[in-house]
């Protein structure tokens, strides 16, 4: 039901909509922490996208504060403008079970922004790879 939802909201370009879908989601989730740092980078990259930097800023900033902190969340803030000290920021790492929906993609995704740097394609691939091959 969402996913036609946030197509429909993507497509008129009514972002501030989609942004509140992403965050609703993830405030709906059973599992609260990771899904909803995903959800948070997700409509945070959509107001980015689309040139509201500030308000992209205030929403990650919000996150970190919540502890719902992710390497996603710091690249996304660099792009922001904020080049603050986040080496520092409490990690959201979050126990899935293998039941949880998307538990093998949110593995997965944690596992590149741990291990690779922006800005490196091949990199990125070279590490989806080596996760594939731990698992």
């Amino acid at each position: 039901a969402y996913s036609s939802l946030l197509m429909d909201v993507e497509q008129f370009g009514v972002v501030h909509h989609e942004v509140a879908l992403l965050l609703l989601l993830g405030q709906q989730s059973s599992e609260s922490v990771g899904i909803l740092a995903a959800a948070t980078v997700a409509a945070a990259s959509r107001l980015l996208g689309e040139g509201q930097a500030s308000q992209a800023k205030e929403l990650l900033q919000s996150a970190v504060d919540s502890s719902s902190w992710s390497a996603a969340t710091q690249v996304l803030l660099k792009a922001c403008g904020d080049h603050g000290n986040l080496a520092m920021a409490p990690r959201a790492y979050v126990q899935l079970s293998e039941t949880s929906p998307y538990w093998k993609e949110l593995f997965l995704m944690q596992y590149v922004l741990d291990h690779t740097c922006p800005g490196t394609p091949a990199a990125v691939c070279d590490t989806m790879d080596e996760f594939a091959k731990r698992g």
